[in-house]
């Protein structure tokens, strides 16, 4: 499940994105407690920018969520449009989820082709400005995987995405 453009209406003065999402949508539509939390603190810490940056958070301040917050570097391409991703941090309760630590290593070293497509659809739109919501199964090294995740953009400049934050819980859990 994405923001999708019937969430987004024209806004004025809504910077580079040309638009302003709705985050009351957003926060309608998402299941899990600590990932309602999450996205209220990212849109609060924008203070009035496109998005906030990584500088803005301090973990005491998502103390409730730590375990399920990674870290991801957005990489682009020298020679195309397109990215990589490298995680920074992977939080502790993503790899029990998943079963593999990403931290220090490419969404491409852990991801087979058609989980990295789907993966790097999803953090390529958030690339593009807008936070990404997603209630997913599938399977991830022969593993069924039910979970919901947020997809938050963050910038170091404000003038382009640069980093990505996801919380990540395991569907159903609360």
């Amino acid at each position: 499940m994405l923001v999708s453009d019937s969430d987004c209406a024209p806004a004025g003065d809504a910077g580079r994105l040309g638009k302003t999402c709705s985050i009351e949508n957003l926060l309608a539509r998402i299941q899990h407690p600590i990932l309602k939390r999450m996205v209220a603190l990212w849109d609060r810490k924008r203070h009035g920018r496109d998005w906030p940056s990584r500088g803005d958070f301090d973990p005491l301040e998502f103390w409730f969520a730590v375990g399920y917050v990674s870290l991801i570097d957005v990489i682009p391409s020298a020679t195309s449009g397109s990215h990589r991703y490298f995680f920074r941090l992977d939080g502790t309760r993503q790899v029990d989820l998943f079963g593999v630590d990403f931290t220090g290593k490419f969404l491409d070293q852990v991801y087979d082709a058609e989980g990295l497509d789907l993966a790097e659809q999803s953090y390529g739109a958030a690339v593009e400005g807008a936070p990404q919501y997603h209630v997913r199964q599938v399977d991830f090294h022969d593993r069924p995987i039910q979970y919901e995740i947020v997809i938050l953009p963050l910038s170091r400049t404000g003038e382009r995405v640069d980093m990505l934050m996801t919380v990540v819980t395991r569907e159903g859990e609360n």
